[in-house]
Order: structure tokens, then sequence, then C-alpha cells
């Protein structure tokens, strides 16, 4: 039970749910093919709570995949995106668990993630309206423009900058018509295809354990000029084919192991994972609207020193 609420609190937060489990794990003194059942048992509960979370949004984009181009251009920029991760991982997946699932490995990457939060959020910052620092402190909290309404804090010229001086037909676009001056794109589902083949390459960089795929592709969103909210939902809809598949690979790797006896410990880990994953679903989403990225960065320098200092023997 423990492990899933883990699982579920920090699969989609940018602090490295499988660092979280790794860590967890050795605490415990937990090994072997039966804990490996148990991990992709929790992890398929937070891929069903996307799945659950974004049902109608995803029944709709089904049924009009074949007729509505706007639907099948979404459904194929997700795919885009998910490919890099899937053929790098599938050949590097064994490598990586034999050498880096450890917790002196996942702390510097903990460490590294949450100084690349930092930095990229003070780009962010400084690169809203007016070049203003946008944040109060180290608050995470956005400020609003006076009399507008709108929140300060935007990605306009980093991605504008990156769109300007990107070679040609690397996909950085310049802002659709009617876009916000803050953002290149504010809606998850209508990003081009480059962006979303340069997100799924930053996805890339969390297969190395510890670095988290939320944090990767969230901040890649970022400096492509995707608002925080666009950024964070396409990374919970690329986390359906990404973590879905993982989940499918390394289930019939250990599906020998798998015993009836089992199945009622695997569903409390999946139902707790559900319930909450679907819980921080709906909080990072609200967190967005008014707060930025940086104390899951002081968090994960926090958490990745300890680590370091536990298991420095």
């Amino acid at each position: 039970m423990l492990l899933g609420i883990v699982e579920g609190l920090t699969e989609f937060l940018p602090v490295s749910s499988t660092g979280h489990l790794i860590v967890a794990g050795q605490a415990l003194g937990l090994s072997g093919e039966k804990a490996k059942a148990f991990e992709i048992f929790i992890q398929l509960g937070a891929v069903l709570a996307v799945i659950w979370y974004y049902r109608r949004e995803l029944a709709e984009t089904a049924g009009g995949i074949l007729t509505r181009r706007a639907n099948r251009q979404f459904a194929e920029a997700v795919l885009i995106a998910f490919i890099p991760a899937a053929l790098v991982g599938l050949a590097l997946h064994h490598w990586i668990e034999q050498h880096l699932f450890s917790p002196r490995a996942v702390a510097p990457a903990l460490v590294l993630g949450g100084v690349a939060i930092l930095a990229v959020e003070l780009l962010v910052r400084r690169a809203g309206p007016g070049g203003r620092n946008t944040g109060e402190g180290g608050s995470g909290r956005l400020s609003e423009q006076p009399g507008s309404g709108r929140v300060l804090g935007g990605t306009a010229a980093p991605a504008a900058t990156l769109a300007q001086h990107a070679p040609a037909g690397a996909g950085l676009e310049a802002p659709p018509r009617g876009a916000s001056a803050a953002f290149l794109y504010e809606d998850a589902r209508a990003i081009p295809f480059g962006v979303a083949a340069w997100i799924g390459l930053a996805q890339v960089l969390s297969l190395y354990p510890g670095v988290s795929r939320s944090a990767a592709t969230i901040l890649g969103g970022l400096l492509l000029g995707l608002s925080r909210r666009a950024a964070t939902e396409f990374s919970f809809y690329l986390a359906i084919p990404t973590l879905g598949s993982a989940c499918l690979y390394s289930l019939l790797k250990v599906a020998r192991t798998l015993s009836a006896g089992d199945a009622a410990w695997f569903a409390i880990g999946l139902i707790v994972s559900f319930v909450s994953s679907v819980i921080v679903i709906r909080f990072l989403l609200a967190w967005v609207k008014s707060h930025d990225f940086r104390p899951f960065a002081w968090y994960r320098i926090a958490f990745g020193l300890a680590v370091l200092f536990v298991f420095r023997k």
C-alpha cells in the first residue's frame, strides 16, 4: 500500500516516481520478481488514472480520429512524442536496470533535475512581459499583470527565440493566429508535430532514473512555448502510451512469476495508486494556474542530498 501511495503521489509531479520507488524499495528491503511485478501494477494504476480523468477528451478524440483532422493530428503528435523514448528504452532497458536502478545513481539525477527546474523557471520568468522577474521570492507563486487578470511568467521570449533561430523544418513555428502574447501554444491538443518531437526527445532523458518523465516533458514544453497548463496536460497525455507500453513490456517479462495468491495485494496497490494519482492530477492542474515548479525543485534537491547522505556507503 505504501508503494502504491508513493507511485500515485510522485508519478505526475516533476520529482521522479521511479527514483522514489527505487529508494523506498531499497529502504524497505523489497527486491525480486514479485516486487517488480507489484511495481508494474501500481504504475498501471497511474496510467488508468490519466485515462479516467481524461476519459471524455479521449473518447471524443477516438470517435473523430478518422473524420476530424484536429483529432487525428493530436493523436499523431502524442505518437510522435512517444517514439523516441520507446526506441531508446527498448534498446537500453536491460542495461539501465542493471546499472542505474540504485539510490546512489538516482540521487545525483534528483539534484541535477532540481537545478534544471530552477534554471528553466528563471529563464521563463525573465522572459515574461517586459523582462520582469514575475515570481515572488521562492514561493513559486506567479504574479498578475495589474488590471489584466493575466498571470505573468509566460514563455514568450525563450520560445520565440527558439522559433526564430531554429533550423527550417524543426517544427518551432510562429505563434498561431489569435494566440496570447504570453505563450506560443496554449492548447495541449493543438501543438505542431515538430514541437511534439522535441518534447519526445526531452522524454528520452527521463530513462535515467531520478530525472522524472514529468519534469523532462513539462520543462521541454515550457522551453518550446507551451503554457504551463498545456505543457502539463501534454505530459499527462504522453504518459498513456509511454507508461502503458512500459507496463505491458514489463508484465510480459514477469508473467511467469504471477500467481492467484498475489491478486489481492496487486489489486490493492493498483487501486491505491489510481486514487492517489487522480488526486495529484487534479492538484497539479490547479497548481499551475497560479504557481510555478520551483517548490518541486527545492524538494528534489533536498531529497537527493538526503539520499546521497543515507546511502553514502
